[in-house]
Order: C-alpha cells, then sequence, then structure tokens
C-alpha cells in the first residue's frame, strides 16, 4: 500500500511540477443503469436517468501547436431509478415499487485535447482519454446490488473511455469553459454468472455537462 501511495505522490509532483494550467470542473451527470438477467425480466429495474454530480481538480500540461494533456482528480455521483415489479410463482404482478440506486465515486482521468483556435478568446476543442472511476460507496432503497456485494461479485474499479467537446475562453491568466463530457465504461459493474448457468449484468455509463474555471501558471 505504501509503494501505491509514493507512486501516486510522485505522479502529483511531477504532473504538479510541469503543469501550465489548474482548473476547477464542476456540473450534473446523467446517467442510466443497465441490468441484463438470463432468467427474469428486469426491462424496469433502470429505466429511468438519474442526476448526479461531478466536480475534479485538474492540471494542463504538455502544450504545443492546440495539443494538451489534462489530468484530473475528482468526485462525482450517478445512478439509476426505476421500478420493481412483485409477481408470485405464476409470474402474476401483484405490485411494484420505484427504486433509486446512487453511486458514489472517487474519479481519476486523463484526456488528450486538441484546441483548433489557440490564439483567440473563444478556442474550441475535442477531447478524448481514459479514465478510472473506483466505487466509494452506494445508496438503494430496494436491495439489488448489495446482493452482490455481500458475496464479493461487485466490481469497484471502472475503467472507462471518455470523450469531450466544449468551448474555452481565455482572458489573459484566467480561463473559463464549459463541456460536454461522455464517459463509457469498458468493464460492469456486475458481471456474475451463477452455478446454474444462470448470469447478471448490470452497466452505468454517464454523460456530463461541466463548467470550468482555470488559471494559467506558465
Amino acid at each position: 500500500m505504501k509503494k501505491y501511495q509514493l507512486l501516486l505522490f510522485f505522479t502529483v509532483f511531477c504532473l504538479a511540477a510541469s503543469s501550465q494550467i489548474v482548473n476547477l470542473k464542476v456540473g450534473p451527470t446523467f446517467s442510466q443503469m443497465t441490468w441484463e438477467n438470463s432468467v427474469a425480466s428486469t426491462d424496469t429495474y433502470f429505466n429511468e436517468n438519474y442526476v448526479g454530480f461531478y466536480a475534479s481538480l485538474g492540471l494542463g500540461y504538455l502544450q504545443k501547436k492546440g495539443f494538451s494533456l489534462n489530468s484530473n482528480i475528482g468526485y462525482l455521483t450517478n445512478g439509476g431509478k426505476g421500478t420493481v415489479n412483485y409477481s408470485d410463482e405464476m409470474g402474476n404482478i401483484f405490485g411494484d415499487t420505484t427504486q433509486t440506486t446512487k453511486l458514489h465515486f472517487f474519479t481519476l482521468n486523463t484526456i488528450a485535447k486538441y484546441n483548433f483556435i489557440t490564439e483567440k478568446k473563444i478556442s474550441p476543442f475535442l477531447g478524448l482519454g481514459v479514465g478510472l472511476n473506483y466505487l466509494i460507496a452506494y445508496e438503494e432503497n430496494v436491495k439489488l446490488l448489495e446482493q452482490f456485494d455481500e458475496i464479493d461479485e461487485m466490481n469497484i474499479m471502472l475503467w472507462g473511455l471518455i470523450g469531450t467537446a466544449g468551448l474555452n475562453f481565455n482572458l489573459n491568466k484566467v480561463r473559463l469553459g464549459m463541456e460536454f463530457m461522455y464517459n463509457y465504461n469498458l468493464n460492469k459493474l456486475i458481471d456474475y454468472e451463477g452455478i446454474t448457468g444462470f448470469s447478471n449484468q448490470v452497466s452505468v455509463n454517464y454523460f456530463s455537462v461541466l463548467f470550468s474555471v482555470g488559471y494559467r501558471l506558465k
């Protein structure tokens, strides 16, 4: 554990030493979870969007000819909403309940960006990168995920691809920005296959609208 802490400290120190801009990003996240069950119907479990929150502190470095790298560390919430139906042994539905699942993540990502116009006050950009979302807690009013957590079948580390597009407004040392970011996780939150062969797969992805303020260090 100490080795990982030292590696993280050394990495952050090197990035901070070479960084050219520091920025803060905040904004809402819009997510929808999906549940695939090989036996039962779970289509309604997460059929509604969930609105969460994203906040991160980032460093921009290696800026050259419109290209730059940006590393961010932060916190986000996402999840899913829907309806759980109750049925008898014959499959007849006799009731339902509305359920909400909220996921809390520590997030770390690095994004390569290309700014189309670098000498103007308004600079549009596109970006592509990779991210790690580490699950630190979850809340649910119906015990859907807990049954897998109890048998240690929940992935707490989700790896994903990130795409982003937006505008920066350059005001001397200060930079204001707005961007749209989409995170697609390559692995699933739940990927479980029982002894009898039935399977459960739960995935979550999110889209966010972010507003940022940055300060040029160099």
